[in-house]
């Protein structure tokens, strides 16, 4: 189905915003139309895309702009009050994860862009990642043997006492909260959906607010078990997924998704790929809105990130 052109928006110019401002110039299905942002010193990082800087959203809903998707980079705890000002105004919003800080407010977003006939979905980029989407299909046909289990690993460097991330009032909670969805997204694409999840360690090396280092044990159908662990204290020196098969292992990384036989590597695809993957994520989106619908499990998500967080109180698996 073909998609016609879309003008497009992007909200926040911070962190979360870097690829889309790369990637929008070389979509020609989207149009640029505009950039909210109050801080002129990051709207300066977006010039290349030579489109209007409002400060807030008032002023881009008085003006000429009329986008028709809002892609929001702000932190979580702006997402509600964004996201039902843009739906009432008929603008479609893919909003970086996590929706929302809390279940009640990820589910009013759905409610509302229900109730709007528009869609309001998360970012899905490894549900959309090339990389992962065949690892998945080798395991469907038996490569690796019987799926037994799959580690996860995501890491980066940053500090979150230099940021909003620090803060449970903006963030509403630390590197779990800021990637896990990322993390589930990535996991249930390989080992299908969650029945039990559990946090068995969060650490704060930095002594903040918020936790920078966390592990989890998720439990799937058939037995499968998986393990995350994220980290804003350093990259992650494993692969972004291992996948343990009876026969053998399957490894997502960033320079190749590969079969680990007793013989030998067996080159399955490309790595991840962030680029690729955010394209494919947006293209996706836009053609599940063009007939109608938007699926999203980002509210779905965030019950699980906080079904984890009640795991560190109850100590067992939370459902």
């Amino acid at each position: 189905m073909a998609v016609r052109e879309k003008r497009v928006v992007i909200v926040g110019l911070g962190r979360a915003a870097r690829g889309w401002v790369e990637l929008l110039p070389a979509l020609p299905e989207l149009q640029p139309c505009g950039i909210v942002e109050p801080e002129t010193s990051r709207a300066l990082g977006a010039r290349a895309l030579a489109v209007p800087v409002f400060p807030d959203l008032t002023t881009l809903l008085e003006s000429d702009a009329r986008p028709e998707l809002a892609l929001v980079c702000t932190p979580p705890a702006s997402h509600l009050e964004i996201a039902e000002r843009l739906l009432a105004a008929g603008i479609d919003l893919l909003l970086e994860p996590p929706l929302a800080t809390t279940p009640e407010e990820a589910a009013r977003i759905g409610a509302t862009a229900l109730r709007r006939g528009r869609s309001a979905a998360t970012v899905a980029r490894f549900r959309a990642a090339r990389a992962v989407a065949e690892a998945r299909r080798a395991i469907e046909a038996g490569r690796i043997g019987r799926l037994v289990g799959v580690e996860v690993a995501l890491g980066e460097k940053r500090d979150p006492d230099a940021s909003w991330r620090g803060d449970p009032s903006i963030s509403g909670g630390g590197v779990w909260m800021q990637r896990g969805t990322d993390a589930l997204d990535l996991l249930e694409t390989l080992a299908g959906p969650l029945e039990a999840i559990r946090m068995t360690e969060e650490c704060r090396q930095h002594g903040a607010d918020v936790e920078d280092a966390a592990r989890l044990e998720t439990l799937h159908a058939a037995g499968v078990v998986a393990q995350i662990e994220l980290s804003w204290n350093g990259a992650s020196a494993a692969p972004l997924a291992r996948c343990i098969g009876s026969q053998a292992e399957l490894l997502v990384g960033t320079a190749q998704t590969a079969i680990l036989h007793g013989e030998g590597d067996e080159r399955v695809a490309d790595g991840y790929d962030e680029s690729q993957a955010l394209g494919n994520a947006l293209g996706a989106f836009l053609l599940e809105r063009a007939r109608g619908a938007a699926a999203d499990r980002g509210a779905r998500s965030v019950a699980w990130i906080h079904a984890a967080y009640r795991s560190l109180r109850s100590g067992r698996f939370e459902a």
